[in-house]
């Protein structure tokens, strides 16, 4: 795992991740430019739930298992965004969507490991459930085992893009670095 205090990266198995303090800017156009074809799926849309409206569904947006899923990610699709939204891509529609619930409520959720997260607190902070944070953790990755996420992109208190395709981390620590 590395860390510049700004952002954490790390892998897990086929995926690379990024958790930062800043806001991904861009992260719609982003996400269609390394995961074109992909299918979106909105499990939170400002803390709540989405579902297609009437000119959603006549671009091609679907309601599968109370989740709002896009049409393949082409460069003119417009994805509907917020401030706390999360979204998994999967390559093809499994059988059953049946996601776990939105981490980003979890405002203590994220990938850096509890024995960091303990590292790097401020001891004026309240504390961290890292038994609890440990759990979500594997709960976490069992879904995108599961369900075979190609990606993960959360907007939250930290942004987090967990990814097959390592070089869209690649370009999200550098913009960071350069503070773009």
């Amino acid at each position: 795992m590395a860390s510049n205090g700004d952002y954490s990266t790390g892998t897990h198995k086929k995926w690379s991740w990024i958790v930062r303090e800043q806001h991904v800017y861009g992260i719609s156009r982003l996400l269609i430019q390394f995961h074109p074809g992909s299918r979106l799926c909105i499990t939170a849309f400002d803390f709540g739930h989405i579902l297609p409206k009437r000119e959603d569904s006549a671009l091609g947006w679907v309601e599968h298992d109370g989740v709002m899923v896009s049409p393949p990610l082409s460069p003119n699709l417009k994805i509907p965004t917020s401030q706390f939204d999360e979204w998994y891509l999967v390559g093809h529609l499994p059988s059953s969507l049946d996601f776990s619930e939105p981490f980003l409520s979890n405002g203590e959720f994220t990938l850096v490991s509890p024995d960091e997260v303990i590292a790097k607190r401020d001891n004026t902070w309240e504390s961290v459930d890292l038994d609890t944070l440990g759990q979500m953790q594997a709960i976490f990755w069992r879904d995108m085992e599961r369900l075979d996420v190609v990606c993960y992109a959360a907007s939250g208190d930290v942004d987090i893009v967990v990814t097959t395709k390592p070089d869209l981390i690649d370009y999200l620590r550098q913009s960071e670095d350069r503070n773009i």
